[in-house]
């Protein structure tokens, strides 16, 4: 059993891949002796590639000091570029709960048990309903709310109509699809680097991009969300960015980037853009969602790398979709959690415990929220969907 913070643990992988290994030093212990201090070297320098230390070297005080800055350098860009929050900050107080999600159903297969529900990350309710969950074979299970399949969809290839996804990790293959107002839909295929749309007869109407960093191509397309003017955002979790289409995908906009600062993302997971055009994306790397305006426009974020149980911990977040309430929920990933939050980030509600029982939740990858309120999430580990209702319970009082 794992005893380490989410925080620790980041900062084990972290210290291993800037510094490495040095004898005499214990990294995890003096980075945990400096937690909540001020870094006194610049965020996210690293002194590993400046500092080569062989085996059976025995470091002076001089170096042990160089090594304990580096360490400090770590911390200082995790602490500082990454969300974390040291225990003597202050996110947001944390609303009484008034939010409460209820256990309706689970299912991992139906059908033939060829149609088994594997590898995939994403689902998304249909205009009838129903949900649609990635097939990683190259196509959708497509599953009525009661847990009944009724049939997949979709072709395998490169052709017109035809649909791939990528395995990224593990066995995990990402790809999206977002329904539009008329009934039509895009599809994101991580496999074929580009976007597919088709009408409400589920026939193919046009595909565009292509592997390759410019305006209207992408790299590893993930994410899709049909805004409500009908333009498609589209997420790319190598290209680091969020690039805006009109309807019959021309070019329009692209915002976002890699980084670490506020408006930036690091491996972005998926994004759904709400009622009003505001878009709301998972931050993976960065443990945080973002907001942004119609345009663009940063407009603030919520969520540090923490533990299961903080009302704002996020570890690696892979899920975001705003139910028909305005309620942003988001599925964190290796916290094994879905939790819920309002618009502007404040918690309401967390669901999940690590008791292996009907609470147990294993590496939540999607979310999707129906119009009659109702939850569901693929797990990743589990391969399979779960139902949630919400129930409004009455705040205490004194």
């Amino acid at each position: 059993m794992n005893d380490k913070s989410a925080f620790e643990q980041q900062l084990e992988v972290e210290l291993r891949r800037q510094v490495g290994p040095i004898p005499g030093i214990d990294s995890l212990e003096v980075a945990r002796s400096l937690k909540g201090q001020t870094p006194i070297v610049r965020p996210g320098f690293g002194l590993a590639s400046s500092v080569s230390i062989g085996r059976g070297f025995s470091m002076s005080a001089a170096l042990k000091f160089v090594a304990a800055v580096a360490v400090m350098a770590v911390v200082g860009g995790i602490v500082a570029n990454s969300g974390i929050l040291t225990p003597e900050q202050e996110f947001r107080p944390a609303a009484p709960v008034q939010t409460e999600l209820v256990a309706a159903s689970e299912w991992d297969s139906r059908g033939d048990p060829d149609n088994i529900l594997l590898y995939g990350n994403s689902l998304e309710i249909g205009p009838e309903g129903n949900i649609w969950v990635l097939d990683h074979r190259g196509g959708f299970q497509i599953i009525a709310p009661d847990g009944s399949f009724i049939e997949s969809w979709g072709t395998a290839g490169s052709g017109d109509g035809e649909l791939s996804f990528d395995r990224e990790i593990d066995d995990l293959y990402y790809g999206d699809i977002s329904f539009a107002p008329d009934g039509g839909f895009y599809v994101a295929e991580s496999g074929n680097h580009r976007v597919s749309k088709f009408d409400a007869n589920r026939q193919f109407v046009l595909s565009w991009g292509e592997k390759g960093t410019e305006d209207g191509q992408f790299i590893d397309v993930i994410g899709v969300s049909v805004a409500p003017d009908g333009n498609v955002y589209v997420i790319d979790d190598e290209r680091y960015d969020v690039q805006v289409f009109d309807p019959d995908g021309r070019f329009l906009f692209r915002f976002a980037g890699e980084g670490t600062e506020p408006h930036n993302l690091k491996d972005p997971g998926t994004l759904d853009v709400d009622a009003d055009g505001t878009v709301f994306v998972d931050d993976w790397g960065n443990s945080r969602i973002v907001k942004y305006t119609a345009d663009g426009e940063y407009l603030g974020e919520w969520g540090q790398v923490g533990d299961a149980d903080e009302p704002y911990g996020l570890f690696n977040p892979h899920g975001v979709d705003v139910g028909p309430d305005g309620r942003v929920y988001v599925a964190d990933m290796r916290n094994d959690r879905l939790k819920v939050y309002d618009r502007e980030g404040q918690h309401l509600a967390t669901w999940g415990d690590d008791s292996g029982g009907d609470l147990y939740v294993d590496k939540p990858v999607g979310v999707a929220v129906a119009d009659d309120g109702s939850v569901y999430f693929t797990q990743y580990n589990e391969r399979s969907v779960e139902k949630l209702s919400v129930e409004e319970v009455p705040v205490p009082t004194e």
